[in-house]
């Protein structure tokens, strides 16, 4: 194991520990500016798994952090129309500096993130394996053959090329 992929992998542990260790320490919940937001397990193992997914597949690894286009680069199955909503530093700087970290997704960006793929795509996400399914999706290289997935709570969900060339990604009954 090279020593790039050893710092990855030991800068994730620790990052994960962090977000545990405040969540424990606030009673699953972090404050966040005036607002309290907690994180289900679901949420934070997206977190946690996007996050070291769209690392792994950059070619660089920026210092402040990881911002939308970023992600849109390493998953092709997410739009922009995803990131509605979606906080990043800059909303949290009151200083009024334009620094290269305010484009940078926080964690709370990225629960809400995960709330807008799964109600673009009409599925439910109750548990690890909807997540996975999920990022499956998320990851999948734009071709025209279909992928289909059905996952353990039993939503089916379909990705395929269109004719116009964009992704359609649709979810259902089993």
């Amino acid at each position: 194991m090279n020593t790039k992929r050893r710092i990855v992998i030991i800068l994730t542990l620790v990052v994960f520990a962090v977000i545990s260790l405040l969540v424990v320490a606030t009673h699953d919940e972090v404050v966040n500016n005036t607002d309290k937001l907690s994180y289900t397990n679901t949420q934070l193992y997206f977190i946690n798994v996007i996050q070291q997914q769209t690392l792994d597949r950059l070619l660089h690894h920026p210092i402040e952090g990881l911002e939308q286009s970023m992600y849109i680069q390493t998953h092709s199955g997410l739009k922009t129309a995803d990131f509605q909503d979606v906080q990043t530093r800059g909303e949290l700087n009151n200083a009024g500096i334009r620094t290269t970290a305010d484009d940078t997704i926080t964690v709370s960006g990225l629960a809400q993130l995960l709330e807008n793929i799964a109600d673009r795509l009409e599925v439910p996400i109750k548990t690890i394996d909807d997540i996975d399914t999920l990022l499956v999706l998320l990851s999948k290289e734009r071709d025209r053959s279909p992928v289909d997935t059905t996952s353990t709570s039993g939503t089916r969900i379909n990705i395929e090329d269109n004719t116009q060339g964009g992704l359609c990604i649709s979810a259902g009954g089993t």
